[in-house]
């Protein structure tokens, strides 16, 4: 499947000209949330130090609590704070509305038509696959009710540390 490269990811962020486009990136890349479920989250739905979210899965009915990254969640606590709305739904917009920004902000960004409505579920599979998490988890995470929908990341094969931690420590020896 197609999926975002952290690079690309990056230049999403780069783009972003608000904290609600910087929250939706963050939190859809890194839960793997369908923006339908991502639209029904309230605050309530979110523990805030324990770093997890309640997906409530209209699809497949699996509902359950996800884990959120640090960075997703600062995004949220900002976008909060920046919002001006009592709504207890953390994005209280329809889906052709998040629709439209999130393809704005592509073109921003200079991707042109790439983004569609399951890249960002496929970024969040697919970079978990990357980083070694076993299949299974990566069901879990996406709710899905059959292991055999998300063996199609099964080919996207895991790095080696260190080719992991390239990025992070540039020497000699790994670049």
């Amino acid at each position: 499947p197609d999926y975002l490269e952290l690079d690309e990811i990056q230049k999403l962020l780069d783009h972003c000209q608000t904290p609600m486009e910087t929250a939706l990136v963050t939190i859809l890349c890194d839960t793997g949330l369908r923006i339908s479920e991502l639209l029904v989250t309230t605050n309530n739905d979110i523990d805030w130090e324990s770093g997890f979210l309640f997906a409530h899965r209209e699809k497949t009915k699996k509902e359950g609590w996800i884990p959120v990254s640090r960075r997703s969640l600062d995004a949220l606590k900002n976008y909060l704070s920046w919002r001006h709305t009592k709504d207890k739904r953390l994005f209280p917009f329809e889906y052709f509305d998040v629709w439209r920004w999130l393809k704005k902000l592509g073109k921003r960004a200079g991707m042109g038509d790439r983004l569609h409505s399951h890249l960002f579920r496929h970024t969040a599979a697919a970079l978990r696959r990357i980083a070694g998490q076993d299949i299974t988890d990566i069901a879990d995470l996406l709710g899905h009710k059959k292991l055999d929908t998300t063996r199609r990341y099964q080919a996207i094969k895991p790095v080696d540390l260190k080719e992991r931690l390239k990025p992070i420590f540039k020497d000699e020896d790994n670049g």
